[in-house]
Parts: structure tokens; C-alpha cells; sequence
């Protein structure tokens, strides 16, 4: 472990890590509901209840489970007797009248009862930043807190723990929780918390349901590197990114990536200079969130003229993220003047659009034109080439687009009234062979429940099939 201004503690590598390498696998200290919108959740397993007027209940406290088998055991990352004597308190329960706000309490609830069921987790947490004091000047966040803690006290009366107290966990949730969104849920890990914070991480980590978690090196890590996971969205550019991080984590982050205006020759956050139309708007200090923003033809806007752009069209894409293939692809065209191809507000679509050609009602794989599979085509890989730089190797979204982009090239390179040759048959079954490698062996680390561990399964069997080209076509 080292220590720094920026980083404060943070890993390093021990030895040389190799891609794939499992550097940590731990169970959690806590786990609890991600906020409930429009169905209850059973507190022990935290599978979606669909008929909430017939739920069963705990017969402890009256809050909704999904089963008897729950109903009859307490769980160890769900439901404790702990939990039941303080919620039978109450005489609010979710289901009656809805009252889903009541989930918002659960998760600090379960640190908070750490500090009486486990003297060892407890330590852990408190080993944690919760940076109250930068949070109390952030009136937006301890405000919603405070009406989460009123509500807990008023519920479950609980006079156990002091606001100051509940703050505090408030704040270890914020900095240091880990979400896993298939699941519903989100908690807190020991050691992982220590993992420094970079926009181009050299790992990934992955929660499975059992709510383990496991943490791998995407790419080679050396010897006295630091070991880092992301914080922020990549697929975000570096101004929202560096926002994000700054209000909820608390730091300023300078990485190499946040660093360089061009984000690493990727242009993710380039706006196309309307004056000179070739050129494109970047920020001329990308570390210094007022900066000028600049084109090399000397054309300049300030960051509140940029900002106010950018927020206009997230909620053009905000809008169009839900609509028809036609819409995006429109949105696309629309926007295209505007910024850099690789723009993150465009690749927010691009990612869609790479998945949804082959998957939607009118859009399956058999359904496409020529034209449409290289559309899909193209998409991929222009959406490969900059994941190979902002989620380099054995990255979750490289493994999804390499599965996505076998398809269509598989489509054309067979096509029955194609007159391709040989040789060049052989040598696209031999990517496709590559593609389908690469998505196994990176999704085969995914949780099985998950979206991306079923891609990961049919990306096995598709290339199990593999084998029959071989029979053909010899070794590719």
C-alpha cells in the first residue's frame, strides 16, 4: 500500500500481474436494496415482487419477502433478526400504500447494526472515508441524507445512533459502495475501497449472486504499479467525468487520460468548430474545469457556452435513448456537424444501435439487408477502436462488442450469393474465430444471472461451432 495527496491510499502490484489474473476475491461486509421505484423487493434475496397486494410477509416485521423459503430463514447478506426488531417498530411497511421510501433506509440501517453484530466488519467500515466534512457543504446531498436519517428515526425509532453517526455512514455508502445493478443491490467490500481511481483502469470487477466479489487485471499490470478500478463512467468525457468524481468522491482526478485534452487521441469530448468546420473545440487546460476551449483555427468558446450545448443534447439523448432504431440512427445524422464521430454523446447511441441491429422486432440478425449488417459492422468497429484505449483488454464492454461484431461478418462472409473466395473466406472465419475468442474468454468471467455472462455463453457455443469451419477450411 502507498499514499498520496491526490490517490490518499491506494494498492499497488506485489509482482507482475498478468491480464485475466484474479488479484481479489472477497465476500461483502454489507449489502443492501438499491432505491425501490414501482415494486417491492424481498429484503433477504431481493428478487422483484410482482403481485404486491398478496406478498408474503416476515412474520417478524412485516416487511415484504418473495417466499416462504425466505420467510422462514434469516440471511446473512439479507434479512437478520437484527434488522426485524428494529423494522417491527414501525407500522409503515412497503405494499401498503406503496411507500417504496422506506427501502432508502435499509442499506444505512445494515452498516449502522455492523456496529452490534460484528465487531470485525465494523472495523473494516471504519477503516473508510466518508469525508463529512466536504459532504455537509454539499447542501443538496446531506440534505437528502437528513430526510433519509428523519425517516429512520421516526419509522423504527430508532435513538440508537446519532444523526452525526448516520451522517457518517451516509458517507461511507457515497465514497466507497459498490453497486450491482442486475441484482438490485449495493454494498460495501473490504480492500476493495483501497483500489485507487483511474479513467483508463487496468482492472474490472465483477459481483456475482452470491454478492462475491472479484476483482481481475484487464491488461498487465507491473510490478509497483498502481492497481486501479474506475469510479466514473468511461464512456463519459473528461469535464463529467472529473464533476462527478469531484461532488461524490470527493477528489480531483489528473489522470493521464483526464490530462490530455484529446482524452488519449480519442477526441471523446471534441466539439466541431462551426467557423472553421473541420476543426474541433477543445479545452485548452482539461484540468481546469473554466478553461477557454479552443480550435486550431483560433476559434474560442468559453466552458458555459460548451456546457450548456453539451446539457441540451444529453437531453435530446436522454429522450431518444428510448425510441426506434430510424430515431437514433436520425439522431445520429442530425448531430454529426456538431461533434467529433466519436463524441460520447454519439457513442452513448453507437452502443446501443451495435446491439440493438440483430436484437430488435424488425431488426433481427436473419432480417437485415447487406446494408444494414454493415452498418452494424461499421459501429463495432468504430466503437473497438476506442475501447481499445479507454477499456483496454479483457474489458466487459470489449468482450460485448467483439461477441456483436462476429455476427454480421459471419452473415456476409457465408452468404450464399457471395462469390468470395477461398482464401478470403478463410481469413474472415479466422477474425470471426479471433472475436469469438476474445468474447469468451473475457465474458466467461461474468456472473452466469447476468446479461453479459448469457453473452458470454452463446459467445462458448458459437465458438464450439467454430470447430466445424476447421473441418472444412483446415486450422484457421
Amino acid at each position: 500500500m502507498k499514499t498520496s495527496p491526490i490517490l490518499g491510499r491506494y494498492l499497488v502490484a506485489k509482482e507482475d500481474i498478468k491480464a485475466g489474473d484474479i488479484i481479489l476475491t472477497v465476500p461483502p461486509l454489507v449489502i443492501g436494496p438499491i432505491q425501490v421505484q414501482g415494486k417491492p423487493l424481498c429484503l433477504s434475496c431481493y428478487k422483484e415482487i410482482n403481485d404486491f397486494n398478496l406478498p408474503v410477509r416476515c412474520e417478524g416485521c412485516g416487511w415484504p419477502l418473495c417466499s416462504k423459503m425466505c420467510q422462514n430463514s434469516y440471511q446473512e447478506y439479507g434479512h437478520t433478526e437484527i434488522e426485524c426488531s428494529f423494522l417491527r417498530r414501525s407500522e409503515n411497511k412497503p405494499g401498503y400504500n406503496f411507500n417504496y421510501h422506506l427501502y432508502d433506509f435499509i442499506l444505512p440501517l445494515r452498516v449502522a447494526l455492523l456496529k452490534y453484530t460484528s465487531t470485525q466488519k465494523w472495523t473494516e467500515v471504519q477503516k473508510m472515508q466518508s469525508h463529512s466534512k466536504l459532504r455537509k457543504k454539499n447542501k443538496t446531498f446531506w440534505n437528502n441524507d437528513q430526510i433519509m436519517i428523519d425517516c429512520m428515526k421516526k419509522e423504527c425509532s430508532v435513538t440508537e445512533f446519532t444523526d452525526q453517526e448516520l451522517h457518517t455512514i451516509c458517507g461511507y455508502l457515497q465514497v466507497n459502495s459498490f453497486a450491482v445493478e442486475h441484482l438490485g443491490v449495493s454494498g460495501l467490500f473490504p480492500t476493495a475501497f483501497l483500489f485507487a481511481h483511474d479513467c483508463v483502469p487496468n482492472t474490472t470487477h465483477i459481483i456475482d449472486s452470491k454478492f462475491n466479489m472479484t476483482v481481475r487485471a484487464t491488461v498487465p499490470i507491473s510490478k509497483g504499479e498502481a492497481v486501479t478500478l474506475s469510479y466514473a463512467n468511461t464512456l463519459q468525457g473528461t469535464m463529467v467525468r472529473r464533476a462527478f468524481l469531484k461532488e461524490t468522491k470527493f477528489f480531483n482526478c489528473i489522470c493521464k487520460r483526464c490530462s490530455d485534452a484529446t482524452e488519449l487521441g480519442t477526441f471523446i469530448s471534441a466539439v466541431k468548430c462551426q467557423i472553421c468546420k473541420n476543426g474541433y473545440l477543445l479545452p485548452i487546460d482539461p484540468l481546469n474545469k473554466n478553461s477557454i476551449w479552443q480550435c486550431s483555427c483560433g476559434d474560442e468558446k468559453t466552458e458555459e457556452i460548451i456546457s450548456l450545448y453539451i446539457k441540451k443534447v444529453s437531453d435530446e439523448v436522454e429522450k431518444v435513448k428510448n425510441k426506434s432504431i430510424t430515431e437514433m440512427e436520425a439522431f445520429l445524422k442530425m448531430f454529426s456537424s456538431k461533434f467529433h464521430p466519436n463524441h460520447y454523446l454519439l457513442i452513448t447511441i453507437k452502443c446501443l444501435l451495435s446491439q440493438l441491429y440483430g436484437k430488435s422486432n424488425r431488426y433481427l440478425l436473419h432480417e437485415l439487408s447487406e446494408e444494414l449488417l454493415l452498418r452494424k459492422i461499421e459501429l463495432c468497429k468504430d466503437l473497438l477502436q476506442i475501447f481499445d484505449k479507454i477499456e483496454p483488454g479483457l474489458s466487459r464492454i470489449r468482450g460485448i462488442t467483439m461477441y456483436e461484431l462476429h455476427a454480421p461478418l459471419m452473415i456476409i462472409a457465408t452468404s450464399i450469393d457471395k462469390k468470395n473466395s477461398e482464401k478470403y473466406l478463410k481469413s474472415q472465419l479466422k477474425y470471426i474465430k479471433f472475436l469469438l475468442t476474445e468474447a469468451n474468454l473475457i465474458l466467461s468471467f461474468e456472473d452466469s444471472t447476468s446479461k453479459e455472462g448469457q453473452i458470454g455463453c452463446a459467445a462458448k457455443a458459437a465458438l464450439e461451432e467454430s470447430k466445424q469451419w476447421e473441418q472444412l477450411f483446415g486450422k484457421l
